[in-house]
């Protein structure tokens, strides 16, 4: 599983833990659906909404918020 922190435009990093599946991109177009070690290996695009999952949540992250994506492989 994996850490994202998600830096804003205004500085301030969210963090979102036990991360194991991620999708973004533009459906039909350039999708990425990334487990494992893709996700800790993908060159991320900060150009899409982002969609995080972990077993118990959730989350989409605006394009427009993203400044900085951080990937960290938890222990």
């Amino acid at each position: 599983m994996y850490t994202f922190k998600i830096k804003n435009k205004d500085g301030k990093v969210q963090e979102y833990n036990h991360i194991n599946k991620v999708y973004y991109g533009h459906k039909g177009v350039l999708e990425y659906n990334l487990e494992n070690e893709e996700i800790f290996n993908h060159h991320y695009s900060v150009g899409y909404d982002l969609h995080l999952y972990s077993d118990t949540n959730a989350f989409t992250i605006s394009k427009s918020e993203i400044s900085i994506i951080e990937v960290i492989k938890e222990n």
